[in-house]
């Protein structure tokens, strides 16, 4: 079985010149390094939002994204991705860290080394979604307007419904959930799964749950707090109706 190198990993290889070594992270944090595995619209950000709540984690974005971190080493000069990571800890002031990883980066932080560079362990909440074809549509447009978030300006036009392109969608998903499933079992990761339906309802109960697997103190958070919005377009249930007909017409269900 090959690797499968994503683009974040051979942008971030390419920066530094080819040199898996300058990709090493070498540095120990104290703490706990606590990690949200996320597919694209799964609402993650949200729940990022609700977690960094917690009175002993900070939680960052997606910090590492290729063009981020590439970003951040060419204007600060950082030789090497351990200067990074040195970089995005700084300044937290709780003692446990994390921060997003897309199902696609798993593999990629995890030849860097950086979930062995906690003194407390890494502990991963993997966020999924139920309805994966509203998670689908909501790429799909979200992939033509440049609109990921809330408060972001739309920058295109919505697109035309096209049932071959949300299909992509859904079969993208698919895979990257499957690969961070076998990645986890694999590298034997302690991980805490839910779903993007169940805690957006009782997001105290669930962060409760969050809170014990990582082994740190609960307060209730408050959902409404963050930056991070729920996005209503009336086109994306328009859009999910129609790919719901034409896949059941399609598979003859």
């Amino acid at each position: 079985m090959k690797p499968t190198i994503h683009t974040h990993e051979t942008e971030i290889l390419d920066h530094f010149g080819g040199k898996r070594k300058k990709t090493q992270v070498t540095s120990k944090f104290g703490g706990k390094g606590v990690f949200l595995l996320f597919t694209n619209r799964c609402g993650s950000n949200h729940l990022a939002d609700l977690m960094t709540q917690l009175p002993t984690l900070t939680m960052k974005g997606e910090v590492f994204n290729s063009v981020n971190v590439v970003r951040a080493c060419t204007n600060r000069n950082l030789g090497s991705f351990d200067d990074y990571m040195r970089l995005i800890h700084r300044g937290a002031k709780t003692p446990n860290w994390g921060a997003k990883v897309g199902c696609v980066q798993f593999d990629m932080l995890h030849r860097f080394g950086v979930f062995d560079a906690f003194e407390g362990g890494s502990y991963f909440v993997w966020l999924k979604r139920k309805n994966i074809v509203a998670q689908a549509v909501s790429h799909f447009i979200a992939h033509h307007n440049l609109q990921w978030a809330s408060f972001h300006e739309s920058k295109g036009e919505i697109p035309a419904y096209d049932y071959a392109a949300i299909k992509r969608m859904v079969r993208s998903i698919q895979n990257h959930n499957h690969a961070a499933e076998l990645s986890l079992a694999l590298t034997g990761r302690p991980y805490h799964a839910l779903w993007y339906e169940d805690y957006i309802k009782t997001p105290n109960q669930h962060m409760r749950r969050i809170a014990n697997f990582i082994k740190e103190p609960f307060e209730k958070v408050e959902r409404d707090q963050g930056k991070f919005k729920k996005q209503n377009n009336p086109i994306k249930k328009e859009y999910e109706a129609r790919f719901r007909a034409d896949a059941r017409r399609k598979l003859q269900l």
